[in-house]
């Protein structure tokens, strides 16, 4: 991709489709607002902001969905991200326009025709993200499990127990829900007031003079892009700043060593139909981006994950049957990790105990693997050449579809590892 805008407060990257002869668009906007994560409160009324605009525009979304566009607004770890896509560009810039005229900058309008629906509105939202940070989910244990690893390797600005301390006073509050959808709303100007910085990506079906033509509908919008930044900084100076890596942080129902920096989280299977345990076990090393060494590092991983991911099967799921998954897998990215690299190796099962679960992986990595795996390579380069063979030829593989290849940019450019 090119980078077709460079201005102090907005970076825009540009990429044609050359290779998958798609009729569609895909565009990610990030508006970074300091103001959204300044405070855990915040954090909870800009999320409750976002679900009146999906439930007051939801007729909408309909309306052009027939059209085969579609429009997604979602919250990242830096602002708001919009994410659109369709068939044809003449008509995407009008259908901006309306989506953040009528409903982003201007939801409080159906809020106050009908205040009575407004306030079940909210209450419905509260119930849903009091279940969602209750990890409420009834899905698969390990889906739960990734849930739960979120607060530790995601990092967020607040934990999951914070905000669930916050849904549920807002639930139990004195304060009538008229008062409460005041306040979010008081908050939405002062964000809206104080202005974006904008990071976004065109992909697909259009020129370069179409993009350009988007993105000037977005500056125009309601959507205000701050212009106090200082001339000569870059946008991603100023994203660097805003940074809210907290490797220290506290995290309720672990325990720690200081001198190893390890912890254990455990936590209950909220789905009665699944009586699976899981564990997860996460190494993490350093960040995937900001330095050659990092690059290498980052392929280091990569690798070390597919050699593992065999002999974990193997030896886990097939000599000792301690579930039906037994895997290993790397992750790394800005949505996943906060760019950081882990190595995680999971076993699922129906009928051993997460306790036994733990001690078997732990004696599979420190034991098996690295004694009679790793150590022993050393005398076998043509094994070891065949899984960096493996490795390359999987970072090799093309995507299979634009999306595939917008997401994995997408990625790239808001975690700024390009």
């Amino acid at each position: 991709p090119m980078k077709i805008v460079n201005e102090a407060s907005i970076n825009i990257w540009y990429k044609p489709d050359t290779k998958f002869a798609s009729p569609r668009i895909n565009i990610n906007l990030l508006y970074v607002s300091p103001l959204i994560y300044d405070r855990a409160i915040h954090a909870l009324y800009a999320e409750i902001w976002l679900q009146l605009i999906n439930f007051y525009s939801s007729d909408w979304y309909s309306q052009v969905a027939m059209a085969s566009y579609a429009f997604e607004l979602s919250l990242n770890h830096q602002g708001i991200v919009f994410s659109i896509t369709g068939l044809g560009h003449s008509y995407l810039s009008p259908l901006l326009q309306t989506f953040i005229a009528e409903y982003v900058t201007n939801v409080q309008k159906y809020i106050a025709r009908d205040a009575d629906k407004a306030t079940g509105v909210l209450n419905i939202i509260l119930i849903s993200l009091q279940r969602t940070y209750k990890n409420l989910n009834y899905d698969h244990v390990w889906t739960q499990g990734y849930f739960a690893m979120y607060d530790i390797v995601k990092v967020p600005h607040f934990d999951r127990h914070l905000m669930l301390q916050l849904v549920t006073q807002l639930l139990a509050s004195k304060s009538s829900s008229t008062e409460i959808l005041q306040k979010v709303m008081r908050h939405v100007d002062d964000v809206l007031q104080t202005g974006f910085v904008l990071e976004g990506f065109f992909h697909g079906n259009l020129y370069r003079k179409q993009a350009m033509e988007i993105v000037a509908t977005v500056k125009a919008s309601n959507l205000a892009i701050r212009q106090s930044l200082q001339a000569q900084s870059t946008l991603q100076q100023h994203l660097f700043k805003m940074q809210h890596l907290q490797l220290a942080m506290k995290i309720p129902e672990t325990t720690t060593k200081k001198t190893s920096r390890k912890f254990v989280y455990q936590g209950w299977n909220s789905n009665e139909k699944d009586t699976n345990d899981v564990v997860q076990v996460w190494y993490q090393f350093e960040s995937n981006s900001f330095s050659q060494q990092n690059y290498v590092e980052t392929c280091k991983v990569l690798l070390l994950a597919r050699m593992m991911k065999s002999e974990s099967f193997q030896v886990l799921r097939t000599q000792e049957s301690l579930g039906y998954v037994a895997t290993t897998f790397s992750k790394s990215s800005v949505g996943a990790t906060n760019n950081i690299n882990y190595l995680v190796v999971m076993v699922a099962s129906g009928y051993k105990s997460a306790h036994y679960l733990h001690e078997r992986v732990k004696h599979f990595v420190d034991e098996h693997y690295y004694r009679k795996v790793l150590l022993k390579l050393r005398q076998s380069p043509r094994t070891f050449e065949l899984y960096i063979n493996g490795t390359v030829n999987d970072l090799k593989k093309r995507d299979l579809t634009l999306a595939q290849e917008t997401s994995l940019i997408w990625d790239e450019i808001i975690g700024h590892t390009y």
